[in-house]
């Protein structure tokens, strides 16, 4: 598990829990 920052799974987990927090922060807005 060396080199976990450069690794495609850890782009991709980073890359989706920004897109979640954004969803979420559009959905709370959208219903308010």
């Amino acid at each position: 598990m060396t080199q976990l920052n450069g690794s495609p799974e850890n782009q991709l987990k980073v890359g989706f829990e920004q897109l979640s927090k954004f969803l979420i922060r559009r959905v709370s807005e959208e219903k308010t």
